[in-house]
Order: C-alpha cells, then sequence, then structure tokens
C-alpha cells in the first residue's frame, strides 16, 4: 500500500478490519455504479474530432456495460432499440434529414450495424471538415461568403450591368431580388423563379441529360444570400413561352447540391 491507504487503514488492527475500510473508501455500491453508468449513456454527446464510426463505438461501449450492470443487479436489459435512438439524438444537424429516413424504416428491420453503415456513406458524402472548431467556423464563413460581382459594363464592383448608371440607370443603394412561387402543384415539382440566387436550382436527377460530378464540393446561394454546396453540374432540357409561343431551351452548367436529396442548378441558353 502507498502512504495515503496506510494512513486509512493505519487504526485497523485485522486484515480483515484492512479490506473492509479499503472497500468503503473505493468501491462503489452497485446501486452507484448504475446511476454513474445511466448518466455517463444518456449524457454523451459527439465530440468534433470524433468519426462516425468512432462516436458510435463509444456509445456502444457504454450501452453494454450498462446492460451488464443491469443484468447484475435487476436482471433485465435494455433493448438495441434504445442504443439506435440514443445514436440519432446525438448526431449533428447534417444527419437531420437522415432521421426522417430512418423513421419510415420497420422496426423488425432495424440494427446498429446498418445504422452505422448508412450513417457512414451519409458522412463520407459530406464536405471535409476540420477537427478544430476554431478552424470549422472559420472555414464556413469563407466558403459561404457571397462573392462581390462586377458590372461587366464599367468593371466596377457592387451593381450589375442592368443597374449601370453608365447604362443610363441611377446607382442603387439597396438591389432588389425578384422572387416567384406557384400555388396548386406538389411541391417537389415547383420551379421557383428568384433573381438573388447565383444559379438555377433542381432537386430532380432525371431532369438531366448530361451530368459531370464536381471534383470538390461548390457553393451557390439564393436570394437572402445563404450559401448551399453544390456537388456537380449538368444540362436541362426546358421549354419557355415566347410571344404566346413555347420555343425549346435548355438550362446548362448546372450543379447538383447532395445531402439526402439530390439538388441541381443552371444558366439558360436557346
Amino acid at each position: 500500500m502507498d502512504d495515503s491507504n496506510a494512513e486509512l487503514t493505519s487504526v485497523c488492527n485485522t486484515a480483515k478490519s484492512v479490506w473492509e475500510k479499503l472497500l468503503s473508501v473505493y468501491e462503489q455500491s452497485s446501486g452507484q455504479r448504475l446511476d454513474r453508468l445511466m448518466e455517463k449513456f444518456f449524457r454523451s454527446e459527439k465530440e468534433l474530432e470524433d468519426d462516425i464510426a468512432s462516436h458510435i463505438a463509444k456509445l456502444q461501449r457504454n450501452f453494454s456495460e450498462l446492460n451488464d450492470e443491469l443484468r447484475r443487479v435487476a436482471k433485465t436489459t435494455l433493448p438495441d432499440l434504445l442504443l439506435m435512438s440514443r445514436i440519432m439524438s446525438t448526431l449533428p444537424s447534417e444527419y437531420f434529414e437522415f432521421k426522417s429516413v430512418l423513421e419510415s424504416v420497420p422496426i423488425e428491420e432495424r440494427s446498429v450495424n446498418k445504422l452505422t453503415e448508412r450513417l457512414r456513406l451519409i458522412e463520407m458524402r459530406l464536405p471535409s471538415k476540420s477537427t478544430d472548431s476554431t478552424a470549422l467556423v472559420a472555414t464556413r464563413k469563407k466558403v459561404f461568403k457571397k462573392p462581390e460581382r462586377k458590372c461587366y459594363a464599367c468593371r466596377k464592383p457592387g451593381h450589375l450591368a442592368k443597374d449601370c448608371w453608365k447604362k443610363g440607370s441611377k446607382p442603387k443603394v439597396e438591389g432588389d431580388a425578384f422572387v416567384c412561387t406557384v400555388e396548386g402543384v406538389p411541391e417537389s415539382e415547383v420551379w421557383i423563379a428568384d433573381s438573388g440566387a447565383s444559379a438555377h436550382m433542381t432537386k430532380h436527377k432525371n431532369y438531366f441529360v448530361d451530368f459531370t460530378k464536381f471534383v470538390s464540393p461548390k457553393p451557390v446561394y439564393v436570394g437572402n444570400s445563404d450559401g448551399i454546396v453544390a456537388y456537380g453540374h449538368g444540362t436541362v432540357n426546358i421549354e419557355i413561352k415566347v410571344n404566346s409561343k413555347w420555343e425549346k431551351h435548355h438550362l446548362t452548367e448546372c450543379g447538383m447540391l447532395l445531402t439526402l436529396v439530390e439538388i441541381y442548378f443552371p444558366s439558360v441558353r436557346p
């Protein structure tokens, strides 16, 4: 024994009393250990530096220790559904859409291994992240910062050619964005006109007559300057009504946004 333990047992005069003294100091009761394991399991959060596999492994270890203690103390165990629910509740916002997908899977078909496999696939498709939280925030701000546009008429920043005073227009303090929505059409089929967006977008991959995936994700911007990550581009054939006549055109440079739903973007060319 070290000096601290020798001091603890200095008043003990038998081996039995020494052992009982040490047990009372160091060994947790069954109830205390069970409480500690439950708190550890239900308070666990995903660490920024952990990948999905490592995070799930930690939760599985905590869950196994908790079940071992429950089996010993109360002759019962917790179901794997609780572990899967705990895994989903600790995921960051990037995985939010997958939570809805999981809810549609029959309970009898769910398993921790299948869940881990699906989450790892999603993780591989997400943009790479810095393990340093400060760098992560800085990177996000840099990626989604809307670039300053230049007028091709006067080559000065801050406005577009259609608003250029060199062409007779008066300078504007603020730009206006035109947004048009459609009612009476299923949401998945609606096209929305938004002049403040940096590119056209659609979430239907089957609309594309050709498609090329980006080497690395690129941001596109909507009317309120929010950025969305695009994963590819291609061409979409469309029809446009001009002077009461329908003409065939196609949208080029269509980019793809990919989370759990695939979205794409384009520019118009006859």
